[in-house]
């Protein structure tokens, strides 16, 4: 099981999720990579998905660096809101000190594909999922949300920060991190 603390900040279809990619319990991570990770400024992560400019922002504070990505169809809410999902009510547990209802959810796109998931709805946070398990690869994923307030973030929260260096593809960005980390110059 892969355990991933998380921050998610969302908004009318505008998404927020900032993760801290060392802190990630349960992966094959090891500790001496983790390090290096931070070492290197690429340990936090900050995704901002915005649909309405069909971009996303992968931001990464320690190397105030963004890249900016298309947004691909499947991630687009557009496409999520013509996918067919189905919860089945699998029983209630409390978790996290709050009542939750345990559901499967089976989220079937366009093309017929299928995900499946299992989520736990806080009944005192309007059925907001606090947990939800996945499997990515083989690997059992949990994202555990805590301290869940609700309320309307600044719309800065969905831009990326202005004093970061915008670079063309992740790729690119990921290289000169690499590099830097090397004592390379970057071309």
């Amino acid at each position: 099981m892969v355990l991933v603390p998380a921050k998610l900040t969302y908004l009318g279809g505008q998404a927020r999720f900032e993760i801290d990619v060392s802190k990630v319990e349960g992966g094959r991570m090891s500790p001496l990579v983790a390090e290096q990770i931070k070492a290197v400024g690429m340990a936090e992560v900050v995704l901002i998905t915005r649909p309405d400019k069909k971009l996303s922002y992968m931001q990464y504070p320690g190397l105030k660096a963004y890249a900016e990505i298309p947004l691909r169809d499947e991630n687009n809410p557009e496409t999520a809101k013509k996918s067919k999902v189905e919860k089945t009510k699998l029983g209630e547990e409390t978790l996290a000190g709050y009542a939750c209802i345990k559901h499967l959810v089976v989220v079937t796109d366009e093309q017929g594909k299928t995900s499946e998931g299992t989520t736990w709805n806080a009944r005192d946070l309007g059925g907001f999922p606090i947990v939800i398990e996945t499997s990515q690869k083989g690997s059992k994923v949990t994202l555990l949300f805590s301290d869940v307030k609700f309320g309307n973030p600044p719309s800065s929260a969905f831009e990326p920060a202005k004093d970061y260096q915008k670079y063309d593809d992740v790729k690119t960005m990921m290289r000169e991190a690499m590099m830097k980390l090397l004592g390379g110059v970057p071309k």
